[in-house]
């Protein structure tokens, strides 16, 4: 069933009272839910008049317009207003951005005449733009400061935001340059997908590029109605000419080129050296990056400490915000869960008690910043002793002794201007919370839970520096211990002698002192590959959580990132150097051709003389793929020192020389096997030249 429907429309304006002009004649149209439709025609042909009729803007003179099986032809100024609202989005010739305000504000407009709040509303706008590739800084810029290829984009994403089912979009490259204008049709493009873009346009070639359906009109009136199959004509590839050599007679030639041409085959050489060179080095980067990563990444001394809740989406049909409530597992939930997960302690969290950043004093001075994190206890295995960099780990659980990481002992010693190691922070948390009692004389009653002590530091651990912040790792089984001891006064004064560890025990999931999860405290640190196991383990009725494996995902992607790029610009080296070769390679045969031709005139194949250019770039090939592997061999672990000091990553690149897929020495052949490939497709340009050009002028050239 179509989505937009348009019988027999019609408009006519009044130029005066005497005098109309038919602007619109018997328009007959379908649309569909989806996909993008270009209206073309030239200037004056009423493009722009039939969007203003489909958005509502103007009404047609004669004829129906059916949206969604409903009748819209006549609406009211309210009914007109709400379906334009809700239903279409605008993309107008000049932008109509509000220029004196700010790009935030303009994307968020549909969604306040909505009835969005504002917080929503504001939230919603950075989520989208920064889906389009909008930046957070691009989000505060006055609108009238934007160039058109941003303001169009804008617009564009102002037209979107709102979920509408029709997009419109009048001459949204006419301003642009062809680069913005490809970036615009690929985001119209994108976003026909999920609804019906119509798109006025006067770029035949762009239109019929990115439409699945084009619409001439001359005159008022729909002339022709092409649906277009966007299909790529596959290209299959040519075989390659068989290559016959003949040393005894075009050696020599091969050898005088070699000598003649010195200079240029060494800038030959030296690109398809750095080319191989740096192919080699990024490919290394990408295989030793993982194995580097992961063992990095695990230099977190809570790398064991896991967090495990249930998630419940709240989802409203009016809107397509889904909220997501955290809910601590019931008892008989865990009881359960840990059937399942032998290897790890399940403990109550104390997290809305003394949060992850409470109040830390040096001498009286507070000190901003720091985290105070729990590891299960001093003595777990699955602690890694290794990290250790200064002092030692306590040798029983308590809360007068605490471990830092180096983050926190260098920011420490900066800021005090003493040694840090085995001198006392004091740790101060002041929690409120209100508990409700069946005694109708005091129905709830209020207590402050205060915990305060001074911790002597007694080690420094040396962990990962990737987002890495000061931390400070308290023993959970001591701080068990006392909130077991730690009484909440007031209440017990109503319902008799209780615990705050009793409380947090007690507390339903979605209570704030329930810290809405439980720990994970991993057992044996012999298993700790099966942390990244238990996290990707989650399902509906659970969902486990690692702060270390965050950050361990953040360092993949950032590095995933920088492959990527790496991969491009490789790729970028690659075709400039495949030019380079073919460039050179025509050069050379160019500056031959006479005496190419004279050889030709004396029998000699085409192929054969080419088969000389071919040789002389599988030469420079294999002579720069030995001075590549020559590099790589001298410069692999030098460069790995080297980033391993910059970024503690140890062996980033490990380049597969001895072993790849379980075969020897399989890498390097492939990378010498590539090369010749790059070398030779490169210089049969010159043979594709050359058959365009006749014997006799190939004669007369350089006369």
């Amino acid at each position: 069933m179509p989505l937009l429907e348009l019988n027999n429309i019609g408009k006519t304006f009044y130029i005066n009272k005497k005098i109309k002009k038919k602007a619109l004649s018997e328009i007959t149209l379908h649309f569909q839910n989806t996909g993008l439709i270009s209206v073309v025609g030239p200037s004056g042909c009423g493009k722009s008049t039939l969007l203003n009729l489909i958005g509502k803007i103007d009404n047609p003179s004669e004829g129906k317009l059916i949206f969604n099986q409903k009748n819209i032809t006549k609406l009211s100024e309210l009914e007109a207003a709400e379906y334009r609202r809700k239903n279409v989005g605008y993309v107008f010739q000049h932008y109509h951005l509000l220029e004196k305000h700010n790009v935030q504000y303009n994307l968020m407009l549909p969604l306040l005449l909505n009835g969005w709040s504002f917080n929503k509303a504001k939230k919603k706008a950075k989520s989208v733009a920064t889906s389009f590739g909008i930046n957070k800084d691009l989000l505060t810029k006055q609108c009238s400061l934007l160039s058109g290829g941003e303001k169009q984009r804008i617009a564009i994403i102002r037209a979107v935001i709102n979920s509408t089912r029709i997009i419109l979009a009048d001459e949204p490259t006419g301003a642009l340059d062809i680069n913005n204008s490809i970036v615009i049709m690929d985001t119209l493009k994108k976003v026909s997908n999920k609804c019906l873009v119509i798109v006025v346009t006067h770029n035949i070639d762009l239109a019929y590029k990115y439409s699945d359906r084009l619409i001439y009109m001359s005159d008022g009136k729909v002339i022709k109605d092409e649906s277009i199959a966007n299909n790529d004509n596959e290209v299959c590839p040519k075989k390659a000419n068989k290559i016959t050599c003949h040393p005894n007679w075009y050696f020599p030639l091969l050898v005088k080129n070699l000598c003649k041409r010195m200079k240029r085959n060494v800038f030959t050489l030296l690109s398809l050296t750095i080319c191989i060179f740096a192919s080699m080095m990024v490919f290394g980067f990408v295989n030793g990056s993982n194995d580097s990563i992961d063992n990095y990444a695990k230099k977190q001394f809570n790398y064991c400490v896991l967090k495990i809740n249930k998630e419940i989406q709240l989802i409203n049909n009016n809107s397509p915000i889904i909220l997501i409530n955290n809910y601590r597992l019931n008892n008989a939930e865990i009881n359960h869960i840990s059937t399942l997960f032998e290897n790890c302690h399940f403990e109550l969290c104390y997290d809305a008690l003394v949060g992850n950043v409470p109040i830390v004093k040096f001498n009286d001075e507070q000190i901003d910043g720091i985290s105070f994190l729990p590891i299960f206890s001093y003595l777990n295995p699955a602690i890694n002793n290794d990290l250790l960099l200064y002092g030692r780990i306590p040798n029983f659980d308590n809360l007068n002794q605490i471990i830092i990481n180096k983050k926190a002992y260098i920011y420490l010693k900066n800021l005090l201007r003493a040694e840090p190691l085995n001198s006392f922070l004091y740790v101060e948390s002041n929690r409120a919370f209100t508990f409700y009692t069946e005694n109708p004389n005091t129905p709830y009653v209020t207590d402050f839970f205060v915990f305060g002590r001074f911790m002597e530091i007694v080690g420094v651990v040396d962990e990962i520096d990737f987002l890495n912040t000061p931390k400070i790792y308290y023993s959970y089984l001591a701080f068990d211990r006392y909130m077991e001891e730690a009484m909440v006064n007031n209440l017990s004064m109503v319902v008799g002698e209780t615990s705050w560890k009793e409380q947090v025990a007690k507390a339903t999931g979605n209570e704030e002192i329930s810290g809405y999860s439980h720990y994970m405290f991993l057992k044996n640190g012999k298993e700790v590959n099966t942390v990244r196991e238990l996290v990707n383990s989650s399902d509906k009725d659970f969902t486990i959580s690692s702060s270390a494996i965050e950050v361990e995902d953040a360092l993949f992607a950032l590095v995933n990132a920088a492959s990527i790029g790496m991969e491009v610009f490789l790729l970028i080296a690659l075709i400039g150097t495949t030019l380079i070769i073919g460039l050179i390679a025509f050069a050379s045969y160019s500056e031959d051709i006479k005496e190419l031709a004279i050889l030709l005139c004396l029998g000699a194949r085409r192929d054969d003389l080419v088969s000389i250019y071919l040789f002389e770039s599988t030469i420079v090939g294999l002579v720069g793929t030995a001075l590549s592997f020559v590099l790589v061999l001298l410069f692999q672990n030098p460069i790995n020192y080297l980033i391993f000091r910059l970024t503690a990553l140890p062996n980033l690149i490990d380049i597969p020389f001895q072993q790849f897929y379980g075969r020897p020495f399989l890498f390097p052949l492939l990378i010498a096997v590539s090369t010749m490939l790059i070398c030779l497709i490169s210089t049969c340009l010159p043979l594709i030249f050359a058959k365009k050009i006749s014997l006799s002028e190939e004669l007369r050239s350089n006369d």
